[in-house]
């Protein structure tokens, strides 16, 4: 995943309309690159979602940042492994696509 001079406009632009006690929802291929795709943008999302570091939404007000791992497939070892990483190691809350629609609409609902 590369992110391109029209992608790193966006994220300006999303500073202005995301608000506290939002989610963002970052989509990224479930294969190689994978973890360091999704370090690099919520990196670049930090001023929306806070540092990867402190992470904490228990209260509802902040921003959620929910990772969706595109194009999955449980029968990649990498692609198991890159969920686990992300979940266990990054404390990121992630589901998968396909078959994690539900998953998502249950993160999504959870605080509501």
């Amino acid at each position: 995943m590369q992110l391109t001079a029209s992608a790193l406009q966006v994220v300006p632009s999303a500073l202005n309309i995301v608000t506290p006690g939002q989610i963002v929802l970052l989509v990224a291929d479930a294969g190689l690159g994978t973890i360091n795709g999704v370090r690099l943008s919520t990196d670049a999302l930090a001023p929306l979602v806070g540092e990867r570091s402190a992470r904490d939404h228990t209260d509802g007000a902040s921003t959620r940042l929910i990772i969706a791992l595109n194009r999955f497939d449980e029968e990649h070892d990498i692609h198991r492994r890159n969920r686990q990483w992300l979940t266990e190691r990054d404390g990121f809350e992630v589901v998968t696509v396909p078959g994690g629609g539900s998953s998502l609409g249950d993160l999504v609902m959870k605080d509501h």
